[in-house]
């Protein structure tokens, strides 16, 4: 799989997740990237993913308003136990923040009065992302700076 394949994987399933999970949140994404001059590959898996999760979501009231149950999902018994809302929402979070930072800023400005798990686990990722690309950019500071060897930056002290 390619890197734009993966981008639009991940963007699909975090696409999915949050129109899941944070409606208003998804909203404000696409509706940020649509008006973007050029879209990432990620960006269109988020677009496909909340659009996925709508048209089942009305197929699902359509079975209903017919008088038939929804369709329940099928989970394999050997699936790996679910994913709890705050850790799915910290690895949206994670990789919304590395392909898509200049969103991930936009929006994180909108308000919450009472954080789900999964908003909570989506603010989490994206300051882990944040805090490895500074370690990133401190090590490359240490390596072409001379007097910084042999410092323990992340402890601000000596080895």
């Amino acid at each position: 799989m390619n890197e734009q394949e993966k981008q639009f994987k991940d963007g699909f399933n975090h696409g999915y997740l949050l129109a899941k999970h944070e409606p208003e949140l998804i909203g404000a994404i696409l509706d940020a990237s649509h008006s973007s001059k050029s879209m990432s590959e990620y960006a269109y898996g988020l677009s496909a993913g909340h659009d996925v999760y709508h048209v089942e979501m009305m197929i699902d009231q359509n079975r209903k308003d017919i008088g038939l149950q929804p369709e329940k999902k099928v989970i394999p018994e050997n699936s790996k136990k679910l994913v709890p809302d705050f850790q799915k929402g910290f690895n949206s979070g994670y990789i919304l923040s590395k392909y898509e930072p200049k969103l991930t800023k936009q929006l994180f400005k909108i308000a919450h009065q009472n954080p789900s798990e999964y908003y909570k686990g989506l603010v989490s990722g994206k300051q882990e992302h944040e805090m490895e690309k500074m370690k990133g950019r401190l090590k490359g500071v240490t390596k072409n700076n001379p007097a910084a060897k042999g410092k323990n930056i992340e402890k601000g002290r000596g080895k």
